[in-house]
């Protein structure tokens, strides 16, 4: 529900996420989850943060749903040999009885025949639900099939869909002498419905919280793997990187946000970090990078190596210590090298919702250029920075920092070095943790993700490659802290 008592009708759905219109809270398709709060721009939503959902058809144009729904929405058949068109819906402060009789008796003219005076109306079928009619003029036809949804029991709720859809031209009259005829109908109904006695109000069943949603579970010891998947689909997406699709075994993903990551127990014992790359509304499954390290501890040669299609791992739910901002007038995002598997979920993310953004990759050369699939279909919201030296790398990003009034946040040594000596300290103020060289445990092990946002935001991940990266990361050990997640 968009909003408390709200109407579903209320929220918009891009068909990835449903927004609500009153707050700007967004929920994920699929699992009902929160995925974006804009009164915290900064923070990711917890996990916990969940709405119910409920299992639903669309069919001509209409979503039915229902708490324990019985069967499916019945089949028209003139609905299904036609292009049907949605006509608006009307309250009735009447009976479902009331409205289905009188519905019976209702008057439309065809779509091709608005001019005329008068048409036959027959009834084709009617059941305790919807009824459908056929206008006939001179040879000129429209069939339209209502449906009755009770809201209470002297209440409901009148859905209209014509058989075949209007010329582009016409279909405004049309919607406009089917609102005129249905507002008179309405009028009859209600009408009619005063000098009956008020049916007596359908009384809600409310049920009792189970006592396990109640009771306050143990906390978890150690890193737990809340959730089994199978490797759908692996396949390499750049030199020395592998692409993993992972599906739940049973039941449906939770809902994560641009920036997340999940713990992945190898079959070889350890743990490992990797981001989710998905955009919005890709819930299916998980996608995730892994660059093959030379000096690999056993994480990164285990899933080149071991792990195939058909495997099943144990996976944590999502985290995310790295959420993206969505207040910012304009996001730069610079990754480099397999540092590009958070940032291409934010990247994604922010294209959806139409934000303003760049995506500064930087690499060895294309074929370094992790999911270049997905970078392609940005278009030229996507700059590429190839085979560039350590050196060269500082002075592009220094440039690109000089551009922009830049409040920094998370920044890896390359990205801190070229905003200490390129901003303005009254514009810019940086913000950093306790400094850190350790990488056990970072999802993308060379250099940390990079944030800078103000009016401008910029978001780095790693360096162009690892041989550039480790160089920049000894010049500035010792002037900065290395920030890594």
């Amino acid at each position: 529900m968009p909003a408390p008592r709200g109407r579903l009708s209320i929220g918009s759905n891009d068909g990835t996420e449903l927004r609500c219109q009153y707050h700007g809270w967004r929920y994920s398709n699929r699992s009902a989850g929160y995925t974006y709060i804009p009164a915290h721009p900064a923070d990711a939503p917890a996990r916990t943060i969940c709405n119910r959902t409920f299992p639903s058809i669309e069919r001509y144009g209409l979503i039915s749903s229902g708490e324990a729904p019985v069967g499916d929405p019945p089949m028209i058949e003139v609905l299904e040999a036609g292009a049907p068109f949605g006509l608006r819906n009307l309250r009735v402060n009447a009976s479902l009885d009331l409205t289905v009789r009188h519905l019976q008796d209702h008057r439309f003219l065809p779509s091709g025949r608005l001019d005329a005076e008068s048409a036959e109306v027959s009834v084709d079928w009617a059941d305790d639900h919807s009824v459908e009619l056929t206008a006939t003029v001179d040879g000129s036809q429209s069939c339209a099939v209502f449906f009755v949804q009770p809201v209470d029991s002297g209440r409901c709720v009148i859905r209209g869909v014509l058989a075949e859809t209007p010329p582009a031209g016409e279909q405004l009259a049309v919607l406009r002498h089917h609102a005129t005829e249905m507002n008179a109908l309405v009028a009859v109904i209600e009408a009619g419905a005063a000098l009956l006695p008020a049916p007596e109000p359908m009384v809600p069943v409310l049920q009792q919280v189970p006592l396990r949603l109640a009771e306050v579970p143990a906390a978890p010891v150690g890193r737990q793997p809340a959730l089994r998947v199978q490797v759908r689909r692996k396949w390499e997406t750049a030199v020395g990187v592998a692409a993993f699709e992972l599906a739940p075994i049973e039941g449906v993903l939770p809902t994560f946000q641009p920036g997340a990551h999940i713990d992945i127990h190898l079959p070889n014992g350890l743990v490992r970090q990797y981001s989710i790359t998905n955009g919005p509304g890709e819930s299916a499954v998980y996608r995730i990078g892994v660059k093959l390290e030379p000096e690999s501890g056993g994480g990164s040669s285990c899933l080149h190596e071991t792990v195939r299609e058909g495997d099943v791992l144990a996976i944590s739910e999502p985290r995310n210590n790295f959420p993206l901002r969505r207040d910012a007038n304009r996001t730069i995002l610079l990754p480099g090298g397999i540092g590009i598997t958070p940032l291409l979920a934010m990247a994604q993310a922010l294209d959806r919702m139409g934000l303003a953004f760049e995506l500064h990759c930087f690499a060895q050369s294309a074929n370094h250029m992790a999911f270049r699939d997905v970078l392609d279909g940005l278009g030229e919201l996507v700059v590429r920075h190839l085979d560039l030296s350590p050196d060269e790398t500082v002075r592009e990003i220094r440039r690109l920092v000089v551009e922009h009034e830049i409040f920094a946040h998370h920044l890896n040594p390359v990205a801190r070095t070229s905003w200490r000596t390129s901003c303005d300290p009254a514009k810019c103020r940086a913000n950093s943790k306790k400094p850190s060289t350790d990488t056990s445990s970072c999802p993308n092990r060379l250099g940390g993700p990079t944030s800078a946002q103000q009016r401008s935001s910029v978001r780095c991940r790693d360096g162009p490659s690892r041989s550039s990266t480790q160089t920049c990361t000894r010049r500035c050990q010792e002037s900065c802290p290395v920030m890594l997640l």
